[in-house]
């Protein structure tokens, strides 16, 4: 069978990941997966090193926003020459028709993936969104959502199907052995806390709130220190408002990387306070390390699978965050030996990547019947 996984670019993002762990687990002899990318570079390593590794054909084309003419003009020949039988489009948004409704014109079968429940297109983006979602031809396509709120946000109330983010589980285990070399390698004393956060620098991730919690932090504990991992357009932005606080001496800002397991080992906390998400790998993956979380509670519930996450009111005040992280930090130092429990739970069955993988070989299967 031959697939096209459509996505604007292979960034550090969820829909990335996603497809990472799909091509990384799925048989790739029996589904030939290709990808189409309007972004110019592979800026996400590790997906390229898998993709240079199994020799998966990528066709790169003009982004639609610098040129819709040539991006509907390339889409097409590669629709027409490459003869997919399943077309799988990743999307935060309905924002670019053409994405869905070209190879659906073309007789191609058509899946929307709903990878996110908001959009950071700003206030146009979100009502041109809105405006597509009422074109009646998208009823005749499948339907994935990695969240309800996903789901909500890119169908309404078409029928879609549950698909959550599956990670490989013995990937992702707490290590105590890495936790001290990383400590080591970033000079950060045994005896203080750290306080983490992945993902990428755009406004669902909420850095600046991020920066003001640490900043009224670090006013009654000063043994605690800030790894952000991750890249984006507001890297920079973020970068200056820490030098002006004259933090930098204790955030540690890292650009990305390819293990981020190990630094779930490294951190202490996860701090995930997101305006919006759809279903976010970075905690998936941080509660099998056994890492306790503070979050928004815009985050959908879908993803807590263990008693280690504290979720909090998004419009919550700068102090009652860091009183919650001040709490959870104490909590923490009580029960330092918690990380090596066993933190599999029966719900967290359903985001093993075997399943993911079965649910989407099934919906692959269903199109071409």
């Amino acid at each position: 069978m031959k697939i096209l996984y459509f996505i604007y670019g292979l960034n550090n993002g969820g829909a990335e990941t996603f497809i990472y762990n799909v091509l990384a687990n799925i048989n790739l002899n029996k589904y030939n997966i290709e990808l189409l990318i309007q972004q110019a570079d592979i800026i996400n390593k590790k997906i390229g090193k898998l993709i240079e590794k199994n020799r998966i054909k990528v066709h790169q084309i003009t982004p639609i926003n610098k040129n819709p003419y040539k991006f509907y003009v390339q889409y097409k020949k590669v629709l027409e020459t490459e003869k997919f039988d399943v077309v799988h489009i990743h999307l935060n948004s309905l924002i670019n028709r053409y994405s869905y409704l070209l190879p659906y014109s073309l007789g191609n079968k058509v899946i929307i993936h709903a990878h996110n429940s908001n959009s950071n297109a700003g206030r146009v983006g979100r009502i041109a969104h809105k405006i597509n979602k009422l074109d009646k031809r998208i009823l005749k396509m499948k339907h994935i959502a990695c969240s309800n709120k996903a789901g909500k946000w890119m169908f309404g109330n078409l029928p879609y199907t549950f698909i959550p983010n599956g990670i490989d589980f013995n990937v992702f285990k707490f290590d105590e052995t890495v936790q001290k070399k990383l400590r080591k390698q970033y000079h950060i004393p045994e005896n203080s806390m750290i306080i983490g956060h992945i993902g990428r620098y755009v406004e669902a991730k909420n850095h600046e709130l991020i920066i003001e919690i640490y900043k009224s932090l670090r006013q009654t504990n000063v043994n605690v220190f800030l790894i952000l991992i991750g890249d984006g357009p507001l890297f920079k932005t973020i970068e200056n408002k820490i030098k002006e606080y004259s933090l930098d001496d204790f955030i540690i800002q890292i650009q990305c990387v390819e293990n981020p397991q190990d630094y779930y080992s490294l951190f202490d906390l996860l701090l995930f306070p997101s305006k919006f998400e759809g279903l976010p790998f970075v905690m998936v993956e941080a509660q099998a390390t056994g890492l306790p979380i503070v979050c928004s509670d815009i985050i959908t519930e879908e993803v807590i699978y263990t008693p280690l996450v504290k979720r909090m009111p998004i419009d919550t005040t700068v102090s009652g965050w860091v009183n919650i992280v001040s709490k959870q930090i104490g909590s923490i130092l009580n029960h330092k030996n918690r990380r090596t429990e066993n933190v599999k739970t029966e719900k967290s069955i359903q985001y093993d990547i075997k399943k993911t993988i079965n649910e989407l070989e099934n919906m692959y299967e269903e199109c071409i019947q």
